[in-house]
């Protein structure tokens, strides 16, 4: 399971890179500084990294070839991890108790590590909105979320194994 964990983390540490803002490097001091736009030229816009993130998680073969090769890679480390009988996710001091006699688990956070929430986020783009609670307790009502490509494979195959999956919803940010 140790592999299957950190497989999953990779590709959960993936997809919230692939959301962060890009910054772009200053400019070279033997360029010739742009001239001031005025009044009769338009102000360029720029790129919007938020959408440009969601058109490549929602189109891309890329994004769908990623998480399928992560969640299968998962799964064909299942027996291997099974069979490690010692071993366990937690490091031994923040274990409460013994983990003897406990049954296999993965524990994968909610969005987008089993679930796409890319919809809302385009939702958000398109009315020109930043993320809230309230919105974000509306789409979650809406239960319009799909599985992520692969994670409903990786289900089943830890079902069959006898491992159980948890899920953990995103910790707020503060």
């Amino acid at each position: 399971m140790r592999v299957s964990l950190l497989t999953a983390g990779l590709a959960a540490s993936l997809l919230t890179l692939s959301a962060c803002k890009r910054t772009e490097p200053a400019a070279m001091p033997s360029e010739p500084a742009a001239p001031a736009a005025t009044a009769t030229q338009a102000k360029p816009t720029g790129t919007h990294d938020n959408l440009n993130a969601v058109a490549w998680v929602q189109t891309s073969v890329e994004y769908r070839a990623i998480t399928t090769q992560t969640f299968r890679a998962a799964a064909d480390h299942l027996d291997a991890a099974l069979k490690e009988k010692p071993w366990d996710a937690l490091v031994p001091d923040e274990r409460g108790n013994a983990a003897i006699g406990l049954k296999p688990a993965v524990v994968m956070d909610v969005d987008e590590t089993v679930l796409d929430n890319s919809p809302y986020q385009a939702r958000l783009i398109r009315d020109g909105k930043e993320y809230d609670e309230i919105s974000w307790d509306q789409w979650v009502a809406e239960k319009k979320a799909k599985p992520l490509p692969g994670v409903v494979d990786f289900a089943k195959a830890a079902a069959e194994k006898g491992v159980t999956i948890s899920t953990s919803p995103t910790a707020p940010c503060t």
